[in-house]
Order: structure tokens, then C-alpha cells, then sequence
């Protein structure tokens, strides 16, 4: 375990899902929360659950730094 996640990903996991894309495609458009579960029809808790997930999945310390690593790795524009 390292820092402040409380599990890992496999690396063969660590492929963003379709779905984790397109949140994080929406924070980096400066969607909050709330907008996201909307636009993207999910549940409030299934919207922190994916964040958490980004965050680990590209190895970041916050949403700010997954975004800047997703745009770095061409995930984002």
C-alpha cells in the first residue's frame, strides 16, 4: 500500500474503464460532483467511488493531479 490509497490496482488493471474516462473528462471541464453524477447518470456515491479509482489507477495524489497526468497521457483534452 502506498500513501494514502487503502488498496492497489493490478497494473494489468490500471487501464481506465470507459466510464472513469469520461468522468474525469467531465472534472477537467470543471464539472463538481454533483454535475457529473448527472451528466453521466450515476449515483452521487458511484461518482466519488470512480474518482477515488482515477486517482489510484494514475497513480495521483488528488483529482487536480489525475487530471494533469490524464492530460499528460493524451486520456484528456
Amino acid at each position: 500500500m502506498t500513501g494514502f490509497h487503502r488498496y492497489e490496482i493490478p497494473a494489468e488493471s490500471s487501464e481506465l474503464t470507459e466510464s472513469e474516462a469520461k468522468m474525469l473528462q467531465a472534472i477537467a471541464d470543471g464539472l463538481r460532483r454533483e454535475d457529473v453524477a448527472s451528466e453521466l447518470s450515476l449515483a452521487l456515491g458511484t461518482v466519488k467511488n470512480y474518482r477515488s479509482r482515477i486517482i489510484v489507477k494514475l497513480g495521483a495524489e488528488n483529482m487536480v493531479n489525475a487530471v494533469a497526468k490524464g492530460m499528460r497521457r493524451g486520456l484528456i483534452v
